[in-house]
């Protein structure tokens, strides 16, 4: 299960960095415009550095950094769909994203029930 958990937040790394590298190509700022941009990258940040170093217990501190993620992720991709709607590339990206926060989310409330997610994973 460790490993398992290990492999998945490596993989959310990638993923984020696979959408910086999207919108980049895309030519869109990762900034976000401004402070709230900022700010939101620095969540992101901490959202992985967080799930990564302290997989053994997912506490609280970073699931309720994957429920803002999440909320923000969400109408993001709402206006990357209507505002670029030739770039798909970025906006399937973000969806991916806000996918990714779910299942952590989702990880998180079954491991706390007492009930292993990712058991078939170990065998």
């Amino acid at each position: 299960m460790q490993k398992t958990l290990e492999s998945l937040s490596i993989f959310g790394i990638l993923v984020w960095l696979m959408i910086w590298v999207a919108f980049k190509m895309q030519g869109m700022d990762t900034d976000g415009g401004g402070t709230s941009g900022n700010i939101l990258n620095a969540v992101i940040a901490v959202f992985w550095v967080n799930q990564l170093f302290h997989i053994k217990d997912l506490n609280l501190m970073s699931v309720r950094l994957g429920w803002f993620k999440l909320l923000a992720d969400i109408p993001v991709a709402l206006f990357m769909m209507s505002e670029f709607p030739d770039k798909p590339f970025a906006y399937i990206i973000t969806w991916i994203s806000v996918l990714f926060d779910i299942i952590y989310i989702w990880v998180y409330y079954r491991r706390k029930s007492g009930k292993l997610v990712l058991n078939y994973l170990n065998n």
